[in-house]
């Protein structure tokens, strides 16, 4: 009697559902560490926006605007100097602005929550990422 070689169907069907398996998770993994890298960007930028208008020796502020973080000289966005707008582009977009204000006085606490990260300044210029470690 001659010998069959071969796979039968049940090790082929498993040989496909285990690879179709390691392919998804293979394809879901680098989509969430990009996400949680670009939060972790983008929470970074506004701190280093938020320091460079703090440095500032006169009233300066930054608006967190839903595609840019904007550095701005002046009382606040609506009466700043223009030709003075630093802007720092945002890797997460969002909607609705915040305004951080700093002067020589002391100003009203401000903080910025999103889903993902929380930002607040204190009334004395305090910077603080109170993000909740994953």
């Amino acid at each position: 009697m001659a010998s069959v070689r071969g796979f039968s169907l049940i090790e082929v069907l498993v040989v496909l559902g285990v690879s179709a398996f390691v392919i998804g998770i293979a394809a879901i993994a680098p989509v969430a560490s990009y996400n949680r890298l670009s939060i972790q960007s983008d929470r970074e930028t506004l701190v280093t926006a938020l320091l460079y208008a703090r440095s500032s020796a006169s009233e300066s502020g930054v608006l967190v605007h839903n595609d840019e973080f904007v550095v701005f000289y002046g009382p606040s966005y609506s009466e700043r100097r223009e030709d003075s707008d630093y802007p720092f582009q945002r890797v997460v977009a969002t909607e609705g602005d915040t305004e951080f204000l700093f002067s020589n006085q002391v100003v009203e606490e401000r903080i910025l929550t999103r889903s993902d990260y929380r930002i607040s300044v204190s009334p004395h210029g305090r910077i603080e990422d109170t993000t909740p470690l994953p």
